[in-house]
């Protein structure tokens, strides 16, 4: 599973808070966090740009334990979905 980014922001500004919790099910593994790289420069660019007071301990620890307990994955470019007449249909219906 990957989580969206403003998951990991909000679980560091609401510690507890139901953000958290899921973050806290992915680091400890009841549920697998996947991550790419690109998805993981995001978490660390939103974090680290986005000007909310957190110490540089806890955006650290933050960012290792997802680096650490993350399955991390390539991306692959998403190709279009195939077309079906149903889906041929759909988007010539006017």
């Amino acid at each position: 599973m990957f989580l969206d980014t403003n998951i990991i922001l909000s679980a560091l500004l609401q510690p507890l808070g139901p953000s958290d919790q899921l973050l806290m099910l992915a680091l400890a593994g009841s549920i697998q966090l996947c991550v790419s790289g690109a998805v993981y420069a995001e978490y660390e660019e939103v974090i680290r740009h986005s000007g909310f007071q957190r110490s540089e301990e806890i955006i650290a620890g933050t960012l290792g334990a997802i680096r650490e307990k993350g399955l991390w994955v390539r991306q692959r470019s998403v190709s279009p979905p195939a077309r079906t007449r149903m889906t041929t249909y759909f988007w010539n219906a006017r």
